[in-house]
């Protein structure tokens, strides 16, 4: 039964990419190193960005995609660069 939900969920994923071009700005933080549940929650987890408010991303968590607030671009770049 589990098999079918995840390959259900993988079969709306690869849909809903095919019909979705919007992508919101910046990068998503990192996740979480605590494990969370392995289930689709609507209203909590995303498909993407498309799903998500317009200041939010759709981003990796645990095993699964939630929205959350992105990090800019230049904080990252200036931590790789050594600024």
């Amino acid at each position: 039964m589990q098999f079918v939900l995840v390959f259900c969920l993988a079969v709306v994923m690869v849909s809903a990419r095919s019909f979705d071009n919007e992508e919101h700005s910046g990068v998503c933080p990192p996740p979480s190193p605590y494990p969370g549940p392995c289930r689709f929650l609507p209203g909590i987890n995303c498909l993407g960005d498309f799903m998500c408010s317009e200041d939010e991303k759709c981003c990796a968590e645990s095993c699964g995609r939630i929205c959350k607030l992105p990090e800019t671009d230049t904080g990252i770049h200036q931590e790789l660069m050594g600024d």
